[in-house]
């Protein structure tokens, strides 16, 4: 099965990261790209920070409202994102537990076609 673990760096992981030296940051991008390898991620990705969002709100019978900023106000955003083959959920939770940036993992199954 598909999951998609999707990546929320907390404040204290932001400010980790920001104080890394560029050799540790390097080392940890290192460690990113095995990670992904390891788990055979399907695709991977990470995103530019919420205030770059554009938000488009889609209401029956009437014009869509299109907004700077992201959908949700929250102190944690998606950072990025993978999608990866897991037997089951409790395949997909061990290998979150191992993201090497630390911070939250949100794991969602994904459907496939015919499951719609």
């Amino acid at each position: 099965m598909k999951y998609m673990l999707m990546f929320c760096p907390t404040d204290e992981d932001k400010a980790r990261s920001a104080a890394m030296t560029p050799e540790a940051m390097a080392d940890l991008n290192g460690q990113v790209v095995q990670w992904l390898q390891r788990h055979k991620a399907l695709s991977f990705a990470r995103l530019q920070p919420p205030s770059t969002a554009t938000t488009v709100r889609l209401r029956n019978g009437a014009a869509p409202v299109i907004t700077d900023g992201p959908f949700v106000e929250a102190k944690e955003s998606i950072g990025g994102f993978a999608v990866l083959e897991a037997d089951d959920l409790d395949q997909a939770l061990a290998i979150a537990k191992t993201w090497p940036p630390r911070g939250i993992v949100e794991i969602r199954p994904v459907l496939e076609p015919t499951q719609r």
